[in-house]
């Protein structure tokens, strides 16, 4: 109540609630928000996708429940979500998620903590704060993007550019790969690859169309080449 008394921006609150238990063997876990705070979850999932973090979750439109501090940010009309093992945590989910035999009970000790889940939680959490607070360039620029093995991102060219830009890339060892284009905000605006791909050299065309087909506005945004947990990033400006 204090922060809206004083007139206080906060672009957002991430409240993390019993999320260290999960017996299945899954790294799972739920979000929980209200309409206004959806793209709070939505970047959320966009980090864990981009840095290959490994957490299952639920997906857009997240569930509505207000049994956490969470719901104190909406009383006061901030962005908030609740980042919990299963929403409700009673509940069984199978095969990602078993109801919770310790929920709110003594027995609920350190040894039923599901340590690699509260690592993996930990890096999301710090990693979105960081792309809502800076954009997605104090990751991506702290990755020293030069130390991917598997493959190599050229810097686009031309760059500044308006209408196109010719994307260049090199697969040293096949695998799964994702091309996608991010704003400042570290949201994905535009999806150029997603697949396998074998070995060799690339290149292709972007427009500065979204994935919508909609022109995006005059802007600095981020290429992000990612492959076996690699992560190589360049920096675009569009002018139009």
């Amino acid at each position: 109540s204090s922060a809206s008394q004083n007139g206080d921006q906060i672009l957002g609150a991430y409240i993390v609630d019993m999320i260290g238990f999960n017996a299945t063997g899954h790294q799972h876990f739920n979000i929980v928000s209200n309409d206004v705070s959806q793209v709070l979850g939505e970047r959320m999932l966009a980090v864990n996708d981009a840095y290959q973090i490994g957490l299952h979750s639920n997906s857009a439109p997240f569930v509505y429940a207000t049994y956490s501090d969470h719901e104190r940010f909406w009383a006061y009309d901030y962005k908030s979500i609740l980042l919990i093992e299963h929403a409700p945590p009673w509940e069984n989910f199978p095969p990602w998620y078993t109801a919770n035999p310790f929920y709110h009970r003594e027995s609920d000790v350190s040894g039923t903590v599901n340590i690699p889940q509260v690592e993996k939680i930990a890096k999301l959490t710090l990693g979105t704060i960081t792309c809502m607070s800076g954009g997605i360039v104090g990751i991506a620029e702290a990755a020293l993007a030069g130390l991917a093995e598997d493959f190599r991102l050229a810097q686009n060219y031309p760059n500044p550019f308006n209408g196109g830009t010719e994307i260049r890339y090199q697969i040293f060892s096949g695998g799964a790969v994702k091309l996608r284009i991010f704003d400042i905000a570290g949201q994905i605006v535009a999806t150029l690859v997603d697949r396998n791909l074998a070995p060799g050299d690339y290149r292709l065309s972007w427009d500065g169309l979204s994935d919508r087909g909609e022109q995006l506005p005059s802007g600095l945004y981020f290429l992000a080449l990612t492959m076996n947990g690699q992560l190589n990033v360049r920096k675009l400006t569009l002018l139009k």
